[in-house]
């Protein structure tokens, strides 16, 4: 037990920096007093007076390395430092055959980086090898630059929600498979933060709370600028409902600047549309907002960002990032007046995001 300085049940940090003490210089002092020509009372002081400069010295190393230290070594909650939990996310990763965003660090606002989809093939000495699509160009230049790295679990026992989480590595190595295959390798990380941040904050939303979806392509004016009535749109070559028995558009995971949606096969065809980086869309959301007991409406232009084909499902992953965002005038014809999307998302949308994400700890606890 301490109290302040004083320790009345001997600590082994303590007990070492005493034995060493005493070895090193206390017997030292003794052996050779008779030598130093002073006597035994100036010897008592000295060694009274010592004793005492140890015991303070000794304090202030304890409560620099059971008090201090800890504070400052105090890592953000939202941080996951045990490797055992890491392996356990990256087993989850592969068992789960979920994809990992990738992008370059740096740079750039967060919502205007491309990303690519990859899948963790296995994790080797200390490397993770990530397999990206032939269509992305990796070359030698891509080498010791930093990547950040986002990807999803699904939690146990709860398929329609799934936590998200990212990292950030270092690319040490780039190996070409075949002409349409190539694995990179980057570090295990040292941690691996729980998404907070509004734009990198991204959940599955809730089956319950996702109402339907509606995507068209851009439709412009003879002036180039986005047709603002909802007549000329004409109907939406794709779209869900909760109410359908089929999903052809599903929402993979939402933040405040964008979407990963999937299409199935029978819907791309049906559509005709080639959905190609950089294309933009008209993007319609209903969700179900349980705080107000009222629906979230969102219009939304995007631009696809990244695109990714599954080869055994042919499902259609495409990430959207939010370039304006719609406000419908009732009164005026059923018109869409748009505004630029700001540099941390879409505020409202956010605000959702956060409460549901905040909705998984109370019920699952995310890990």
């Amino acid at each position: 037990m301490t109290t302040g300085f004083t320790i009345d049940t001997p600590l082994p940090a303590f007990e070492a920096l005493r034995g060493t003490i005493d070895r090193s210089f206390l017997d030292s002092v003794q052996k050779n007093f008779g030598s130093w020509g002073i006597t035994s009372e100036s010897i008592t002081i000295v060694l009274v007076t010592l004793s005492a400069a140890f015991i303070v010295t000794g304090g202030a190393i304890l409560f620099n390395h059971y008090v201090l230290k800890p504070r400052r070594d105090t890592k953000p909650p939202s941080w996951i430092t045990d490797q055992a939990s890491i392996m356990s996310l990256f087993d989850a990763i592969m068992a789960q055959r979920s994809k990992v965003e990738m992008r370059f660090a740096g740079g750039a606002v967060d919502n205007t980086r491309r990303s690519t989809a990859c899948s963790l093939e296995h994790v080797k000495d200390g490397l993770l090898d990530l397999e990206i699509s032939g269509f992305v160009k990796a070359h030698q230049g891509w080498l010791n630059r930093d990547v950040q790295c986002f990807f999803r679990v699904t939690t146990p026992g709860r398929k329609d929600h799934a936590n998200f989480y990212t990292f950030t590595s270092r690319i040490k190595g780039i190996r070409k498979i075949s002409q349409d295959v190539t694995h990179i390798a980057v570090p295990v990380p040292e941690h691996i933060e729980l998404s907070q941040k509004r734009l990198s904050l991204r959940i599955e939303p809730p089956l319950q709370f996702s109402l339907g979806l509606a995507l068209w392509p851009e439709k412009l004016r003879r002036d180039g600028s986005p047709e603002p009535l909802l007549r000329k749109w004409g109907r939406p070559p794709v779209f869900y409902s909760r109410q359908m028995n089929d999903t052809p558009l599903r929402i993979v995971n939402v933040s405040s600047g964008g979407m990963r949606l999937e299409l199935t096969p029978d819907s791309v065809k049906e559509t005709g549309f080639g959905f190609e980086i950089g294309e933009r869309y008209v993007l319609m959301a209903q969700f179900f907002d349980p705080d107000r007991d009222a629906k979230l409406n969102l219009w939304t232009m995007c631009r696809i960002q990244n695109r990714y084909e599954d080869f055994e499902s042919r499902r259609l992953e495409i990430g959207v990032q939010f370039s304006e965002i719609g406000q419908l005038v009732k009164d005026d014809g059923g018109k869409i007046i748009w505004k630029k999307v700001p540099a941390d998302g879409i505020a409202r949308l956010g605000n959702w995001v956060a409460r549901r994400h905040l909705d998984l700890y109370r019920e699952k606890g995310l890990t």
